[in-house]
């Protein structure tokens, strides 16, 4: 139900068949695969597969509880939940125990039966998630003006829709909203839509905002005080929503980048291939932890160079023997140069070693937890510090992962700040 009523496709879309079920590979930050399929159901048929809607019941009525996500208020019992959310069409996604084809990130359709994916496990098992593809406004706003005649030689208006998604608590950080994203971006098109509008998306829920965008999702504006939400705590507060926007075309039919032609869409498709590939390595925690360990090193590196280039005491003036006074001022510079090397070699290990430890924990932990917020940070730090503590005894332990975890924090807090709005 929304604040113009309820909304429905034409009539003619009631007679539509169940979509192809098709297979999308999820990836974890830690870089672990797992396939996912996805099957199209109409709520007839979700009410015969025996326990499907109660336990997707059970989800929604947690995360309407946890209040941090979806607008509803108060507990939605199992018919009106079914009313919601099963309106129009349904997507489950069930996760696969082993990938169908290796490593390859290619969409492809399977015979399968929701059921035998199922498998023995129970739903709790064996659900990635879910989600719902409906209107999004009623009447004349519900089409841009013309029909589509379907392959399925259904004639329907093209319309604007909406999507709600569920990933159950156990399974977020496995990259299955994403996954279930990318389908929805395949299937919209085929239920005859041809945008999709999402009128509330909160600033807070981070991973939704990061997969949205993503996807190519335009942020249509910034509602402030828009949602009285919960935090971890139970208490009230306010947050800004973003609604987003973005147009669905069929795959292989998207628009082309101006100056090229239906020739170069083969390329085009495999550099976006490789670009996906790269983004994915680029998000591993081993990437990340490589990354941070370089970065590091060059900084311990510079700094050392920078603390010798501003000392005025020649290093040979301390302790001189006989031979090394005897040194001209060529071999005396070259040997400051190499002092000067080993001291920034020292000191980029030093650096590259904190760098490389905090990212890796960092990444490890977000992807645990499935949320970034400074609690990532100061539980890394507090890792970190500890670690880096580790042979000085228990005390130094402590101290050292506690003060890790307030510069953390510190750091975290300033990066996050909201910046002043203009008058």
């Amino acid at each position: 139900m929304s604040a113009y009523g309820a909304i429905t496709r034409s009539l003619a879309g009631k007679a539509l068949s169940p979509l192809a079920t098709t297979i999308w590979t999820s990836k974890t930050r830690s870089g672990s695969l797992e396939d996912v399929a996805v099957y199209h159901l109409r709520l007839d048929a979700a009410r015969g597969l025996t326990g499907l809607l109660e336990y997707m019941h059970s989800v929604f009525s947690k995360v309407i509880e946890e209040g941090r996500t979806y607008p509803q208020e108060g507990y939605l019992d199992q018919n009106a939940f079914e009313s919601y959310f099963g309106a129009e069409d349904i997507f489950v996604g069930i996760a696969l125990p082993n990938k169908v084809l290796g490593d390859t990130f290619e969409t492809r359709e399977t015979s399968v039966k929701i059921l035998d994916a199922k498998g023995t496990r129970s739903w709790e098992e064996a659900i990635a998630g879910f989600y719902y593809v409906k209107p999004n406004y009623p009447g004349r706003s519900s089409h841009v003006g013309r029909y589509t005649q379907h392959k399925s030689n259904r004639a329907d208006i093209v319309q604007i829709c909406n999507g709600g998604f569920v990933v159950p608590s156990i399974n977020q950080g496995k990259g299955y909203g994403k996954a279930l994203g990318e389908s929805y971006l395949h299937y919209a098109p085929k239920l005859g839509y041809r945008g999709s509008v999402f009128n509330l998306v909160y600033v807070n829920n981070t991973a939704s905002v990061r997969i949205w965008e993503g996807l190519g999702f335009i942020k249509a504006g910034r509602i402030p005080s828009a949602g009285r939400l919960k935090t971890k705590d139970g208490e009230g507060e306010d947050t800004n929503h973003l609604p987003g926007t973005v147009p669905i075309w069929k795959r292989g039919e998207e628009p082309l980048p101006p100056g090229l032609t239906e020739e170069d869409r083969p390329m085009l498709e495999q550099q976006k291939k490789w670009e996906g590939y790269a983004g994915m390595a680029m998000e591993s925690c081993a990437t990340k932890t490589v990354l941070a360990g370089g970065a590091g090193f060059g900084i311990g590196a510079f700094f050392s160079l920078m603390s010798a280039s501003f000392a005025y005491e020649d290093p040979y003036l301390r302790s001189q023997t006989q031979t090394q006074a005897q040194l001209n001022t060529t071999q005396k510079a070259s040997a400051i140069f190499k002092e000067m090397g080993k001291g920034m070699w020292t000191s980029g290990k030093g650096f590259a070693k904190v760098g490389a430890l905090f990212a890796g924990i960092e990444c490890v932990v977000e992807s645990y937890r499935a949320k970034n917020d400074i609690y990532n940070s100061v539980a890394s730090g507090f890792l970190s510090g500890g670690i880096l503590a580790r042979n000085s005894g228990p005390k130094a332990v402590l101290g050292g992962g506690v003060a890790f975890a307030a510069f953390s924090a510190a750091i975290d807090t300033f990066i996050r700040r909201e910046p002043a709005d203009d008058d």
